[in-house]
């Protein structure tokens, strides 16, 4: 399941829409309060933070998405970052700008799920 995390009601409609397309499953979370609990109690396999409506740091996020346990790749829609190298440590393997972009995030989708697929083979997933 990926968990698309965002206040854009029409975005989520056509992500997830073209993620049925391609047999995946969506769920849209508007607050990062449902966030927190979705983590403890579903396990997502994936996360995409939309932070453009928060007024929450994408690295205070992913900190906070490490302390309940989730370790899977998170793709995060921002404008820019300044420190990229604790943001990929905290498992934010792709970072995709704005503005937001369908196939900007399915291709996001694509390049995290060959990294879950060369760390599985190789030995290095944690």
């Amino acid at each position: 399941m990926i968990v698309l995390v965002t206040q854009n009601e029409t975005f989520f409609a056509n992500v997830a829409k073209r993620l049925r397309q391609i047999g995946k499953n969506c769920i849209g979370i508007m607050s990062l309060p449902d966030l927190w609990m979705t983590v403890r109690q579903q396990r997502p396999k994936m996360i995409i933070l939309d932070l453009h409506d928060y007024q929450e740091s994408p690295v205070n996020v992913l900190h906070r998405l490490d302390a309940e346990g989730y370790g899977g790749p998170t793709i995060v829609l921002a404008e820019a970052w300044e420190n990229t190298l604790e943001h990929s440590k905290l498992g934010a393997i792709q970072i995709v700008g704005r503005p937001m972009s369908v196939n900007k995030v399915l291709c996001a989708i694509r390049i995290a799920q060959e990294h879950l697929h060369i760390e599985k083979y190789s030995g290095t997933a944690t």
